[in-house]
């Protein structure tokens, strides 16, 4: 979604994995297939509900900051986007 003219975002991530757990992958398993850990980043209109902007990858830190400038640049920009507020969570 572009353009999003929300008022409040809620921002959240969920563990989950692929084919087996992280932990649990060999080198094997590497190789045949995509498997491990995976996180869901989600933001919710907290006035709607509806979900704004949805991704899926790692819990490191760079991909936390690359969901929420992403996220930041989809917000309308005939609103005042306050980019300093969005850095708080960076």
């Amino acid at each position: 979604m572009q353009n999003l003219n929300c008022q409040r975002l809620q921002a959240d991530e969920a563990w989950s994995f692929c084919y087996c757990k992280q932990k649990n992958m060999t080198a094997e398993i590497a190789e045949e297939r995509i498997a491990g850990d995976v996180w869901a980043w989600v933001a919710i209109d907290a006035d709607t509900k509806i979900i704004s902007y949805m991704a899926s990858g790692d819990a490191r830190w760079a991909y936390c900051h690359g969901f929420i400038q992403d996220l930041a640049g989809r917000l309308a920009k005939s609103r005042s986007t306050d980019y300093g507020m969005v850095s708080r969570f960076i």
